[in-house]
């Protein structure tokens, strides 16, 4: 009799707890929007990593995602928290134009400056892409990730372009430059007079 009551009991908690979470999600704030439905499986993420992060933002009771139709719906406490879950969910991709003669410094040694791009800026993936003159770093991720890295690039791509100016500027003097230092001409490590 009393194993009955036990579980009689832990029934109805799990019936409790079950009646609370709906009425937390009746009365919630709702967000739908539509997504590409290419991006499916960065919304989702790796073994389902991204709906889970979103999933565990607090205020966050609900998310469902319809590969058919390309909708998601979230339901939450607050407007704040179904923001933050959307900002996670709603990935995007763009195409960043950049020079070709700036890939390599945009890709880096081993692709250094690629994976900078990616953690810095926290997007899914930056991939270079290059048909015929034309040279494209394809970005993945939420859309404001998206933004900070095309910004990013805007700023490297700058950078090396004046960087490149500048060399050349150095080989144009002739060297003169270059060999009034380091070669006895009083320069860095010469001996100088």
């Amino acid at each position: 009799l009393l194993d009955v009551a036990v579980q009689n009991l832990l029934d109805i908690q799990k019936l409790e707890e079950v009646r609370d979470k709906a009425h937390q999600i009746g009365g919630a704030d709702t967000l739908q929007f539509t997504i590409d439905k290419k991006m499916i499986r960065y919304i989702i993420g790796q073994k389902g990593s991204n709906i889970r992060a979103a999933q565990a933002i607090d205020g966050i009771y609900q998310i469902d995602v319809n590969a058919d139709q390309g909708t998601v719906v979230i339901r939450g406490n607050s407007k704040e928290a179904l923001a933050q879950a959307r900002d996670r969910l709603d990935v995007v991709q763009i195409k960043v134009p950049v020079k070709a003669d700036l890939v390599g410094g945009l890709i880096g040694k081993g692709g250094e400056e690629i994976r900078k791009i990616e953690q810095k800026t926290r997007v899914i993936s930056a991939t270079v892409e290059q048909k015929g003159q034309n040279s494209f770093i394809n970005v993945v991720g939420s859309r404001s990730s998206v933004d900070a890295a095309r910004l990013y690039i805007e700023f490297q791509s700058e950078f090396l372009e004046e960087k490149k100016e500048i060399v050349g500027e150095i080989r144009d003097a002739g060297g003169a430059f270059a060999s009034g230092y380091g070669r006895g001409g009083g320069g860095f490590g010469g001996r100088g007079g």
